[in-house]
C-alpha cells in the first residue's frame, strides 16, 4: 500500500511475507533513511562544532557506509558486553532487586511506577556504555532521566513537522522545538562528560565498557590513516540512539503490562501460576525459565500486540544507490520511505515475571504494592 504523508511518498508493507522480503532478502537496498528536518534542525542547534551538514549519524536514523560501519561495530561490542548472555541478564537482575526495594520502601503508599521503571531500564543501558550504574538519586542521572522522559513526551507531537517543517517556527511548535533542544542540550552534556571521563582514563590494556571500546577503535582507525566514520562526536550520537532505542519501550511496555494484567485478571493468575510451578518464590527469574513457559510468553507478546508503543519502527527508505527494488510483482522506486516493525527484549521477560510474582491481585482489582518483597 502507498500513501502520501505530506508531500513524501510511502509505502507500508503490511504483510510478514513482504517485510522479510524487505528487510532480510534485500536489506541493503532498503537500509537508507528518508530526509529528517527536524532531526537535522536539532542536530544543528546542539552540535555548532562538528560536521553539521545532514542528520546522517548515529544508528537509528543513520545511512550508507556510516550506518554500515556503526551498525556493525555496535553489535560486535554489545554482544562482547553481555547483550543476549548471562552476563547482562546478571544486571538486569541487579537492576530488578533494586527496584523492588524502592517500591517496598512506598509502605503501601500510592506511587508513580514509571519513573522507577525507566530509572532501572536506563542503568542496565548506563552499566553497558560506561561501566557503572548510577543511584536513583544521583544528581546527574536525574537531570538525564527528566530531559530523557520529556524528550520521549515531546517527540510524539514531532511527526507533523517532519512533513511540514516550517511550522516549527509558529506556535505552538516554536515553544515545543525550543524544549526538545534545551533537553537535547542537557542530554548530550552528560553523555560528554562521561565521554571525556573514558578518554582521560582510558587504557587500551583494559577496556571497560562500550565507550572504551569505540575509543581504542578511534584509535585504530588514526593510526591506519584512513578515512573513518568512528569519530568522538560521532560516539554521542550512537550512545544516544542506544538510550533511546533501550529505554522508553521497555519502560512503556512494562506500565501496558501492568495495566492488561489489572483489566485481564484471570490471565494474570494463570500467568502467577504458571510462574510459581517453574521458577517458585525462592529465586529471580532467568531467561532459561522462557522456554519452560509458553503462556506467560504468549502474554507479553500479546502486551506487545495491544500496546504496540511504536507501531511503526523505524522508516526506511530504499537506496539512492540501488537500483528500484522488487517486491514479489510489486516495485519500489529509488528514496521512497518504506515501514516496517521492531522486535522484543529480555528485559521484558524478567521485569515482567518478577512483577507478576511478587504483586497480588486484591478482590478490588488492584496491585498492592505491600506485597512486594
Amino acid at each position: 500500500m502507498s500513501v502520501y504523508l505530506g508531500p513524501q511518498l510511502t509505502i507500508v508493507l503490511g504483510d510478514a511475507a513482504s517485510t522479510k522480503d524487505a528487510f532480510l532478502k534485500q536489506g541493503d537496498a532498503f537500509s537508507g533513511r528518508p530526509d529528517n528536518p527536524i532531526i537535522e534542525a536539532i542536530i544543528k542547534e546542539i552540535m555548532t562544532d562538528y560536521d553539521t551538514t545532514s542528520y546522517n549519524h548515529g544508528l537509528v536514523l543513520s545511512t550508507g557506509k556510516l550506518w554500515k560501519e556503526q551498525r556493525k561495530f555496535a553489535l560486535a561490542k554489545l554482544r562482547e558486553f553481555g547483550m543476549g548472555k548471562v552476563s547482562l541478564e546478571l544486571k538486569i537482575k541487579e537492576e530488578i532487586s533494586i527496584l523492588l526495594v524502592a517500591i517496598k520502601a512506598t509502605n503501601g503508599e500510592p506511587f508513580d511506577l514509571q519513573p522507577l521503571i525507566t530509572t532501572s531500564v536506563c542503568n542496565v543501558i548506563c552499566n553497558i556504555m560506561w561501566g557503572n550504574r548510577f543511584d536513583h538519586d544521583d544528581e546527574q542521572f536525574k537531570i538525564l532521566m527528566k530531559a530523557l522522559n520529556d524528550e520521549f513526551i515531546n517527540f510524539v507531537s514531532t511527526g507533523l513537522l517532519n512533513f511540514l517543517p516550517w511550522l516549527r517556527h509558529i506556535p505552538p511548535y516554536r515553544k515545543l522545538m525550543q524544549d526538545i533542544i534545551r533537553n537535547e542540550r542537557l542530554i548530550f552534556e552528560v553523555l560528554k562528560k562521561n565521554r571525556d571521563l573514558h578518554v582521560e582514563n582510558f587504557d587500551a590494556d583494559n577496556i571497560r565498557d562500550f565507550t572504551d571500546a569505540y575509543h581504542n577503535e578511534i584509535q585504530i582507525e588514526k593510526q591506519k590513516g584512513c578515512e573513518t566514520t568512528f569519530k568522538d562526536d560521532e560516539l554521542l550520537y550512537v550512545v544516544w540512539d542506544l538510550f533511546l532505542a533501550g529505554t522508553e519501550t521497555t519502560s512503556t511496555t512494562m506500565r501496558w503490562a501492568m495495566l492488561f494484567m489489572l483489566k485481564h485478571q484471570d490471565v494474570c493468575r494463570k500467568v502467577q501460576a504458571e510462574i510459581d510451578d517453574i521458577i517458585g518464590r525462592g529465586r529471580l527469574p532467568n531467561m532459561a525459565d522462557a522456554n519452560k513457559m509458553p503462556f506467560t510468553e504468549a502474554t507479553i507478546m500479546e502486551i506487545q500486540r495491544l500496546g504496540n508503543i511504536v507501531p511503526l519502527g523505524a522508516v526506511h527508505a530504499t537506496s539512492e544507490e540501488s537500483r528500484k527494488c522488487n517486491l514479489e510483482v510489486n516495485t519500489i522506486p529509488d528514496g521512497e520511505c518504506v515501514w516496517g516493525e521492531s522486535r522484543p527484549k529480555m528485559e521484558l521477560f524478567l521485569f515482567f515475571t518478577v512483577f507478576c510474582r511478587t504483586s497480588t491481585l486484591a478482590t478490588d482489582g488492584v496491585l498492592e504494592p505491600s506485597s512486594f518483597e
